[in-house]
């Protein structure tokens, strides 16, 4: 796995406790605690927009090549998220912070639409261009939504406003609503729903769908959460204290962060059933 600093723009090229080492256009960044950290290296390039367009290299991994996205004047874009056969998708923004979602792929860029409001972000696409996320409706509430071949279809409120933050091959996707006081997790196909929960927890969170529609993320109740399992329909908690998953890859293998927010630790998991290891970093993604 390989973990990217997100740099806003305007950032200065620096980051506070850290070694650079100048490798041509691509800066090396060992995360510094007193010193270098083995292993835990992060790259990243700050890019110059006058030259946006040229290839660079990464160490070990290839050479890339940095594409502009069409930006309509007046706007600032965002990417969110992107498959395996380099389909772009993310949001523009408005001064007033409306946001309107984005597909981009062989230099065709289309606004998704919405479902009746005034914004829409998507947050997954899968192999067969099928895109998910949220939009508001007419109403002016929130909305899981997928998109595919130029139609948004509305997932549904579940009685709250809901979100689709991920989409497998097969076309299972999770989506979360909230109620405002808890959340609560779904597995949806087809137009069938299953709810994920954790027995008696007030709180599910979905973040991930593999390849056999088994889902992850975390399980809890205000103010303690842990990394949660769904595996054909059998819930199943496995991390420290206040911990979750944030990523997974198709071997099984999960990422995500534990010890809470003020005292962050990356965590990795070679299993549902494996002891989670502390990585050092935190990581918000995995490939």
């Amino acid at each position: 796995g390989v973990s990217y600093y997100n740099a806003q723009e305007g950032d200065p090229c620096t980051l506070p406790s850290a070694e650079f080492m100048n490798t041509g256009t691509v800066l090396k960044v060992y995360l510094a605690t007193g010193g270098p950290v083995p292993n835990q290296t992060i790259y990243f390039k700050c890019i110059d927009k006058s030259t946006v367009g040229g290839t660079y290299t990464i160490p070990g991994l290839g050479t890339y090549k940095e594409i502009l996205v069409p930006t309509p004047a007046g706007y600032n874009s965002y990417t969110t998220n992107l498959n395996d056969n380099g389909v772009l998708i993310g949001y523009l923004e408005d001064s007033n912070g409306v946001k309107q979602g984005f597909y981009y792929f062989n230099a065709e860029f289309r606004l998704l639409g919405t479902l009746g409001g005034l914004g829409s972000v998507p947050n997954d696409v899968n192999t067969y261009k099928q895109i998910v996320g949220n939009s508001q409706t007419a109403d002016g509430v929130w909305h899981a939504f997928m998109y595919y071949n130029g139609t948004m279809q509305d997932l549904g409120s579940f009685g709250t406003a809901t979100n689709a933050c991920r989409i497998n091959d097969n076309g299972y996707i999770g989506i979360n609503s909230s109620n405002g006081t808890n959340n609560t997790a779904y597995l949806y196909h087809n137009g069938l729903v299953d709810t994920l929960r954790c027995g008696s927890d007030s709180n599910s969170v979905v973040s991930y769908v593999d390849k056999n529609n088994n889902a992850a993320g975390s399980c809890g109740v205000a103010g303690s959460y842990q990394a949660a399992f769904w595996i054909n329909g059998v819930a199943s908690k496995n991390g420290r204290f206040n911990s979750a998953i944030t990523d997974g890859n198709n071997l099984g293998q999960y990422v995500g962060f534990s010890n809470g927010w003020a005292d962050v630790s990356a965590a990795f998991w070679a299993s549902p059933t494996a002891t989670s290891v502390d990585t050092g970093i935190y990581l918000s993604a995995y490939r």
